[in-house]
Formats: C-alpha cells, structure tokens, sequence
C-alpha cells in the first residue's frame, strides 16, 4: 500500500507524499458541508493548473459526492488512468464516514495501467 501523508501549509497548500510521486493543490473554495475547489499547483505536468471540484448532495436519505478533476488540456491516456485511479480512491473511502475502515487503495494497491507503480 502507497504511503500517503499530507500536510496544509499557510496558504492553504495540500500536499500529498506518495511513494511514487507528489502533488500539491491550493484549496481555492471550502465551504463546509458542501462545497471544495482545489487546483493543482505542483505534480505531474498533465495536472498542472487543472481544477478538482467536490460537491456534497443530500438527496432523500442518502449523501452523494459529486467529484471532477477537469481543464486538461488535452484527452490522453494518462487522464483515463487518472480517472480510474481517482475512482478507486474515493470507492475504497467510502466506508470511513460509516465507522468502518476506509480503504484507499482497495484490499491492497493494484497496478491498473502503465503509470501506476
């Protein structure tokens, strides 16, 4: 499993540390309990500048969250890895809010294409 840690800098800079690479974002909007902007500042080049947006929605009796990593600059393969990968990531979170254990990165991290180590 990757070893992730974060930290939140003075001006409001995200930064995650894992084994095989960095990315810092700059939250731009938290408006607590719906709304999260962020936008990469440092990682891989393809995200540079590039928007990630959490939405909170409470529909009837169930929360959903409504999540987009937007404004590449171009459609590559790398964003489709990204886009499983991030899938993944919010999959395995999801039992955390429920009491349970969330799990990132699955029962243990899978390669799922080329770019992931």
């Amino acid at each position: 499993m990757p070893n992730i840690v974060y930290r939140i800098r003075m001006k409001r800079i995200l930064q995650f540390r894992f084994e095989t690479g960095n990315s810092d974002f700059e939250v731009l909007v938290m408006t607590p309990p719906k709304r999260v902007r962020w936008k990469c500042v440092a990682g891989p080049d393809q995200w540079i500048d590039t928007p990630v947006h959490f939405d909170i929605v409470q529909e009837d009796s169930e929360t959903e969250l409504l999540f987009k990593h937007c404004g590449w600059r171009e459609e590559t393969e790398y964003m489709h890895h990204c886009s499983t990968s991030w899938a993944s990531f919010l999959i395995g979170l999801k039992d955390m809010p429920d009491g349970g254990q969330g799990r990132p990165f699955g029962p243990r991290y899978h390669r799922i294409s080329r770019w992931s180590k």
